[in-house]
């Protein structure tokens, strides 16, 4: 019985320390994960709108079909007048949930998109996160459709083995596209 008391305690004692550890981590690094996440979304922003010099984050309320959407920033190029938007939003790939980030130019086609985080399968899903995926939205208006090998000026070439994933990123393009030209983002 004694052996056991002893056991459990230093089982306790084991267990408060890796929690000390793990809340110390924690609290060190928290605000440098929060500055690189920061980074990584203007770099995404920038990447999808290139002609924006500056991008200011528009207020809206995003419900209904649009619920995914998660920010909204309006691009602003050298000249001051409105190039385009930015939406970040989720979609919903084969491996669960992806994080997409996609530019609306101001005639409302699609100028790039953005995989961010995301479960994709790697080798296949997980290449939706090229450029040479990416490359296929530039300067399209939707509604985009997903085809299997070449496409056209509303099609998207589907990823080799990853349709599901390549279609996901369609969807979110598209409703990032109806969601801009519906809210009248751009005007004015």
């Amino acid at each position: 019985m004694r052996d056991y008391l002893h056991l459990g305690l230093r089982l306790f004692i084991i267990a408060i320390i890796g929690g000390l550890a793990l809340g110390a981590t924690n609290a060190i690094t928290k605000d440098r994960i929060a500055e690189q996440n920061q980074a990584e979304a203007i770099a995404a922003r920038s990447f999808v709108l290139p002609l924006a010099a500056v991008f200011q984050q528009a207020a809206v309320e995003s419900e209904g079909e649009y619920a995914s959407i998660q920010e909204v920033f309006i691009g602003v190029g050298q000249d001051g007048e409105n190039v385009g938007a930015t939406v970040k939003l989720e979609t919903s790939g084969f491996g669960g949930s992806m994080e997409l980030t996609v530019g609306v130019g101001a005639d409302g086609a699609i100028q790039g998109v953005r995989v961010g985080t995301h479960s994709e399968t790697p080798g296949l899903g997980a290449k939706a996160q090229d450029d040479a995926f990416a490359n296929d939205f530039e300067g399209k208006l939707a509604p985009l459709t997903v085809v299997k090998g070449d496409s056209g000026a509303t099609e998207i070439s589907a990823i080799t083995g990853a349709t599901i994933t390549s279609e996901a990123v369609a969807n979110g393009a598209n409703l990032a596209a109806r969601f801009v030209m519906e809210q009248g983002l751009l005007e004015g």
